[in-house]
């Protein structure tokens, strides 16, 4: 979802905005001891309105000599308002007590157009043909997902978020708390999440009413960990993490992991022990059914993420998956890594390394999210708040995968003033049939379907939804090396020579055919019944056949919907689903897990449809 409203929102009225400002490079500065300070201010007289904070020091270090300097230094809780100027100087330390300063500029925050909590770099170029590069973010003081922990701590003044604490608090003293069946296992309602998140976002003192079912309550924390533009254990570290399981987390070298843990920066750290202390009271209570390893396959991806744009650390996203979880499994059972004090970590870390965070805004992935959401985020960007016209209106329908517009169609379906509302386009959307493809779509595919579409749009400019073989390619290159739902190279392949639009290959069919054919996935329903588990594969936590698109609550496998949300209807596939019979075939990737009928020994994506024969799950049939 988009940062909300901008710079000049809830913090130009009031005061009671922040601005951070990091200092980078400076290029063909004045020779000389150089440094930069800055002076926040109203207008011209930028000296004038700071009386009373001369304490505060905004410069930078010393750079010595040097016309091209690296400085990299962050300036926290500049207070902003609106018309706010702030005086950029390049200063010269001298003999006497005021430094000279070569070259000056008055930057005017509101020609920048700041989005909160949205991170934009901005070039300052002087008179004198010299330049500085500033990272600037403002923060209206309100959102909290997507904020990182760095900054609520400050906000907050305190080291552990707030959420953190009301969210493990409330599950911990709660009658069914760490008694329920799946905690942190099973999916919240997404309707509440929703809520949630908007009552932490107004104010992080929100208190959850008496009653509130666990598993939403879990759901949300998760959500907000998933959230932070840096994760927990920070991206800087991931490698090292990595680097202590080898061969897994019975092996782990837990010496080096609290090393590691010990170079977090201390609100991280804070906020990893209050967690990691929790999650072991979950694995003590037998009643809720959660293990070391149950646990770290809910967190694992979600506290540990590769650096983003760098080359895949692992051969796919099942090893780097498993790799993440193996790193929470080992933690969990050598709690020594989580229980030291302040000063065991300082001896664990002498030299005080410390990983630097990204504290910015992150895009707030789809899950848990209602399909509602989706659609107006993508009205809303691009230029397409409030109205649109048509070129609002076409990129939106191509981030919800609607590629077949032109501007008659436009102006003859959806309005005849040329101008459409977004929630008119909402309406109109959800009765075509891309919304109801997408709306069969579970959650981890929804997010797929968005990362994809945003490559492919990089790749074409016309918004048309094709793209010729070359292009293609190397869209699917971009996200293989960023995403872990990459397409396999072997696929990849198949994919250009199965497509029915030619060297022009359509976004549906790459998507679908893709999420369809995933059938080299590990991913196991947890679906059980009397007749033993479900072994069709899940995106998420169960299968289409046992997840309820209405309340995100698992469903028996004979109801179109759960009991709750009033299912009385049988479910196409009731006898597939309760199959314990798995699919015979392999491939470098592993088993398929798949459930198949009795009369056949491969699935549906494995079964040639001309004979009985095994074929690749890339291909229509065997070569018979």
């Amino acid at each position: 979802m988009a940062a909300r409203g901008g710079a000049a929102g809830k913090a130009s009225g009031g005061g009671q905005g922040s601005l951070q400002v990091k200092v980078k490079n400076g290029k063909s500065l004045a020779p000389g001891d150089v440094f930069i300070r800055l002076i926040p201010g109203s207008g011209q007289g930028a000296r004038d309105s700071v009386k009373g904070k001369k304490k505060k020091k905004l410069q930078t270090t010393v750079k010595k000599k040097a016309q091209h300097q690296n400085w990299d230094e962050q300036f926290d809780d500049i207070d902003y308002e609106e018309g706010m100027v702030l005086t950029v100087e390049v200063c010269h330390k001298s003999r006497f007590k005021e430094p000279l300063v070569p070259a000056v500029h008055n930057l005017d925050i509101a020609s920048l157009h700041l989005v909160n909590l949205s991170p934009k770099d901005h070039t300052i170029e002087f008179l004198d043909g010299s330049s500085l590069d500033l990272t600037l973010v403002v923060d209206d003081g309100e959102s909290l997902f997507g904020l990182s922990i760095g900054l609520a701590a400050k906000r907050e003044k305190q080291d552990i978020p707030t959420i953190v604490t009301t969210c493990i608090d409330t599950i911990t003293r709660g009658p069914r708390g760490l008694k329920i069946e799946g905690l942190y296992r099973i999916p919240g309602k997404a309707s509440a999440i929703k809520e949630f998140k908007a009552a932490f976002n107004a104010s992080h003192e929100y208190k959850f009413k008496d009653g509130i079912n666990p598993n939403w309550i879990a759901s949300l924390l998760k959500q907000y960990f998933r959230d932070l533009p840096d994760p927990l254990f920070t991206t800087n570290l991931y490698a090292d993490f990595i680097a202590c399981v080898p061969k897994g987390a019975d092996s782990a070298d837990i010496n080096g992991i609290s090393s590691i843990v010990a170079k977090m920066p201390k609100a991280h750290r804070e906020t990893f022990q209050y967690l990691f202390k929790h999650l072991l009271d979950v694995v003590r209570e037998p009643t809720n059914k959660m293990t070391e390893k149950s646990l770290a396959t809910c967190f694992g991806p979600t506290l540990l993420n590769p650096p983003s744009g760098g080359a895949p650390l692992s051969a796919g996203m099942m090893v780097a998956s498993q790799k993440q979880n193996d790193v929470v499994e080992a933690i969990l059972r050598n709690p020594e890594v989580f229980e030291k004090d302040e000063g065991q970590y300082q001896m664990l870390n002498p030299d005080n390394e410390i990983a630097e965070v990204y504290e910015g805004h992150v895009a707030q992935p789809l899950m848990q999210t209602d399909e509602e959401v989706f659609i107006i985020d993508a009205c809303n960007r691009n230029g397409g708040g409030g109205e649109m016209g048509f070129a609002e209106f076409k990129a939106a329908c191509y981030d919800l995968g609607h590629f077949n517009v032109n501007e008659a169609f436009f102006k003859e379906e959806v309005t005849l003033s040329g101008r459409v509302g977004v929630d008119e386009f909402v309406d109109w959307f959800k009765g075509t049939a891309s919304y109801r493809k997408f709306a069969e779509l579970e959650k981890q595919p929804q997010r797929a379907f968005k990362e994809t579409i945003e490559y492919f749009r990089k790749y074409d400019k016309a918004l048309t939804g094709r793209l010729p073989e070359a292009e293609f390619s190397r869209c699917m290159e971009d996200l293989n090396r960023t995403s872990e739902y990459g397409i396999p190279e072997r696929a990849l392949k198949d994919i250009i020579l199965r497509s029915p639009t030619g060297p022009n290959i359509a976004f549906e069919f790459v998507f679908f055919e893709f999420i369809a054919l995933s059938a080299d996935s590990n991913t196991q329903c947890k679906y059980t019944s009397a007749r033993g588990v479900c072994t069709n594969l899940a995106m998420n936590e169960f299968c289409a056949l046992h997840y309820c698109s209405k309340c995100h609550q698992k469903k028996q496998s004979n109801l179109t919907f759960c009991r709750e949300c009033g299912g009385t209807e049988e479910a196409e596939g009731r006898v597939q689903a309760d199959s314990a019979e798995e699919c015979a075939y392999k491939s470098r990737n592993g088993h398929c897990n798949s459930a198949h009928m009795p009369d056949s020994k491969f699935c549906r994506h494995h079964a040639c449809p001309k004979c009985p024969n095994q074929k690749s799950s890339r291909t229509a049939d065997c070569g018979c």
